[in-house]
């Protein structure tokens, strides 16, 4: 997924298989790398918050980036 750069959002990003990236300054609320199989989920603040955004896969990477 590609934002502008000066976007504020809460971000919420899952994958179990794959990597999380992001060209976004992230202030982290939340990790978790724990339970059954390989799951990542990322979740924190970008700028000021706002907006939601949820990016999900299961066999896959999440990436997001700055346009």
């Amino acid at each position: 997924m590609t934002l502008p750069g000066d976007s504020s959002f809460e971000l919420n990003a899952e994958s179990f298989i794959g990597g999380i990236s992001t060209d976004f300054a992230v202030t982290m609320t939340r990790r978790i790398s724990e339970g059954h199989g390989p799951q990542r989920d990322v979740r924190g603040t970008v700028g000021n918050g706002g907006a939601s955004v949820r990016l999900k896969t299961f066999s896959g990477s999440v990436s997001l980036k700055k346009k």
